[in-house]
């Protein structure tokens, strides 16, 4: 029987906790609903946060909480991703749907205590705590967590990003509240019913384990093609395209197999791991960050993730192979608090069939 051994990878798989346990003062990582911001000067504008095709705004898939130890400003680390809920604005291995960005604090910063907090705080203990980074924040979208600066007319509390959410979140529910709220009442209690999120999992993770004669890592050798299109013969060559794109899937799938439930993959400046062998990217194909540094390889979205999603009614069935995301090697220093990263989409090949 083979050995096994630790890879450089981590996995990441999804977990139901109680709400409160994902709110910012615990640095999660963690998949829909609101996101739990590390740094609240200057968040991601609206604008910043809507789609580049559509021009809608953009709904948030997930985070990863993922310090650095080389710099004594990443002490705290979090990577954000976000997807277009048109469906209509999804083509295959087209990435203007998607947007990332990275926020990294000190230890020492205006929003977080210096010392760890308990991880067994009373959910009371997270509302006043959270409450109290609340005042230092400004205004939030109730709905959807993003920057709001409309209030509600009567209770002058409630605040939105925009008419949409205003209107949904008075239909579920803050119609019977409204009228009774208090000055000081918090929103970061259970957050009402609403549509328009996707809904809430804590992302946590663990060591790949490899047997030791694993062979996944060896890379594909590309297909010669040369002969078959000096001969003109395109069918010949689709098909050792797509010899080679199958066994790039089987790899894939080989990979996935032995811990099925993966949602997601964290190898800093490692390599991903492809779903098929035609859109790869290329160093050429990664555009340096804004401080002039090349980016990295940080971690993967896997289709796992689609399977525990809404976003059939959400996005109007977003699909993907998976989402690779490239982040500054330089972790550079954030003059607005979030740099915009880089997002790579590689869809299936048509060859087979989408993974499940």
């Amino acid at each position: 029987m083979a050995g096994q051994c630790d890879s450089n990878t981590e996995l990441g798989f999804v977990e139901k906790v109680d709400w409160f346990k994902l709110k910012s003062i615990f640095f999660p990582s963690k998949v829909g609903g609101k996101p739990a911001w590390l740094s609240q000067n200057t968040i991601p504008s609206l604008e910043n946060l809507t789609c580049c095709k559509c021009g809608k705004l953009m709904l948030f898939l997930l985070q990863v909480y993922a310090p650095r130890e080389e710099k004594e400003e990443c002490f705290h680390r979090t990577i954000y991703v976000f997807i277009c809920r048109n469906g209509d604005c999804y083509s295959k291995n087209s990435n203007v749907s998607f947007k990332s960005f990275r926020c990294q604090l000190p230890r020492k910063n205006d929003f977080f205590s210096y010392e760890p907090l308990a991880n067994d705080l009373e959910s009371h203990r997270v509302i006043e705590l959270e409450e109290e980074l609340r005042k230092k924040w400004g205004p939030l979208c109730h709905v959807c967590g993003y920057r709001g600066d409309k209030r509600c007319a009567a209770c002058k509390i409630a605040t939105y990003c925009s008419k949409e959410h205003q209107v949904n979140h008075w239909k579920n529910g803050h119609k019977l509240k409204c009228s009774v709220q208090k000055s000081n009442e918090s929103d970061v209690t259970p957050d009402l019913p609403t549509k328009l999120l996707l809904p809430e999992y804590e992302i946590v993770t663990e060591p790949e384990v490899r047997d030791e004669d694993d062979d996944c890592q060896t890379p594909l050798e590309e297909p010669n093609t040369n002969a078959y299109k000096d001969n003109k013969n395109e069918q010949l060559a689709e098909e050792a395209f797509a010899e080679v794109s199958d066994k790039q899937f089987e790899k894939f799938k080989k990979d996935i197999s032995k811990d099925p439930d993966q949602v997601l993959r964290y190898q800093y400046g490692g390599d991903p791991l492809w779903v098929a062998s035609e859109h790869q990217a290329k160093s050429s194909d990664i555009p340096k960050c804004s401080c002039g540094a090349s980016r990295v390889f940080e971690f993967q979205v896997l289709p796992q993730l689609l399977n525990h999603l809404d976003v059939d009614s959400l996005c109007g069935g977003i699909d993907f192979g998976t989402l690779v995301i490239f982040t500054c090697s330089d972790n550079c220093t954030l003059s607005t608090s979030y740099a915009q990263e880089f997002v790579w989409k590689q869809d299936f090949s048509d060859t087979h069939i989408k993974f499940k």
